[in-house]
């Protein structure tokens, strides 16, 4: 969380619209009573020159739960920042208006990936539903559940380790000594003023679509999605054919647990950094695109995908001190910078689940937001809902003008026909 610090803000948001209005004071009780069921919401990170902790506070919801009369408030909570050193890691914001709802979940990323934060809500919205069966419900406190990523590697043959560290280090130095430059948006740097959320809606008929076309030729959805985010950056950059083609995706590591759920709100994802990597070679058309990224995407995969990445960290930084891990992150990632070699991000978060959103009622929306980037970074999150799909991105209003040009590029390259 520290390497993402230096890149954007560390939160992750889940909003939701609904046809009726909420019932605010049990909403309010509700996010007080998560505080103490999941206890890591309740507290704040601490660091500490050897090893960071963290510290649990008073259980005062007073500012984790604003009501707010208006849509500019409801906007300017949006575009607040979440301080996990304060904590604690959670605030909710309602709008009750005439005749609906909107709600929104912002988490801090230190305590929870874009799973973790689907968790989140559906311990707020379980609360939510049984306090209207029963105002004097309270939920048991979990405080056993782990947040490790050990319950992840106990599912990993540990005779494949080894090789999966290695993979890490050799894969890390062909991106670092590699003399070509990785292709992103021109964006300035500077400014992180004006911060603002951009979307593009895809509705159930041009999902399926898209469904039925990756069906035809053995693609997932995100690797349709991939096809055209390369497509979009290669088009909106002006791309040349000399800087090589990558983007830093995630990867939910939870698909290695058999009932694929942590036992604790978590952060159990990590990121592919430079992966997948087209080099130079786009394709000629978005099928040929399509074709590269899916034999990429089939082998990871089969290859344990993204635990090469996580061995990397807990091997190489786990046993540090942590100010000692700070200072090297930070120096790797200023001189991955200065040589160019800093992909943009995709992070696919998957569909949202509608019973763990539903409070007393179903959402007709529901999405993620992903953490905004600094400038010239540039982050890109996909969420699904309903058979729906929104791509979403925050942005500074340096950046806003060009993202808006990808989002429809982007939308323009996925297969209409």
């Amino acid at each position: 969380m520290f390497w993402g610090s230096m890149q954007g803000e560390m939160i992750i948001q889940l909003e939701m619209e609904f046809s009726e209005q909420l019932n605010a004071d049990r909403l309010a009780r509700a996010v007080e009573l998560a505080l103490d069921a999941e206890p890591i919401l309740g507290c704040r990170f601490v660091p500490h020159w050897r090893k960071p902790y963290w510290e649990r506070m008073n259980s005062d919801n007073s500012n984790v739960f604003p009501e707010t009369k208006t849509e500019d408030a409801f906007e300017s909570f949006k575009v607040a920042s979440l301080d996990a050193y304060t904590g604690p890691q959670f605030r909710v914001c309602l709008w009750n208006y005439a005749n609906g709802a909107r709600l929104l979940l912002k988490v801090s990323h230190y305590v929870a990936d874009a799973t973790g934060v689907k968790d989140v809500a559906r311990i707020i919205s379980s609360i939510y539903s049984r306090l209207s069966q029963d105002p004097s419900y309270h939920p048991e406190p979990n405080i056993h559940g782990s947040r490790s990523a050990w319950q992840v590697l106990k599912y990993i043959p540990k005779r494949r380790y080894a090789a999966l560290y290695f993979r890490f280090l050799r894969n890390d130095a062909q991106i670092n000594r590699a003399p070509e430059r990785t292709l992103t948006l021109p964006f300035p740097e500077g400014q992180t003023e004006s911060l603002s959320f951009l979307q593009r809606f895809l509705p159930n008929d041009f999902v399926s679509h898209i469904v039925e076309y990756g069906r035809r030729h053995k693609a997932t959805i995100n690797d349709l999605l991939l096809a055209a985010f390369f497509r979009a950056l290669v088009s909106t950059a002006g791309w040349e054919g000399h800087e090589h083609l990558r983007v830093t995706s995630t990867i939910d590591l939870r698909r290695y647990i058999p009932i694929r759920q942590a036992s604790a709100v978590a952060n159990l994802s990590v990121w592919a950094d430079g992966w997948p990597n087209l080099g130079t070679d786009l394709g000629q058309d978005f099928s040929s695109t399509l074709g590269k990224i899916t034999s990429m995407t089939q082998r990871y995969k089969q290859n344990f995908g993204g635990i090469d990445t996580l061995m990397g960290v807990l091997v190489g930084l786990g046993p540090s001190p942590y100010n000692w891990a700070m200072n090297w992150v930070k120096r790797s990632y200023q001189k991955r910078r200065e040589k160019g070699k800093w992909a943009h991000a995709f992070t696919n978060t998957g569909p949202i689940d509608p019973s763990a959103v539903t409070f007393r009622s179903k959402p007709v929306m529901a999405r993620l937001l992903p953490p905004p980037s600094y400038p010239p970074l540039f982050a890109l999150g996909i969420s699904g809902y309903e058979g729906t799909l929104t791509l979403s991105t925050g942005v500074y209003s340096i950046q806003r003008d060009l993202a808006e040009r990808f989002l429809d590029t982007m939308v323009a390259e996925l297969p209409h026909s």
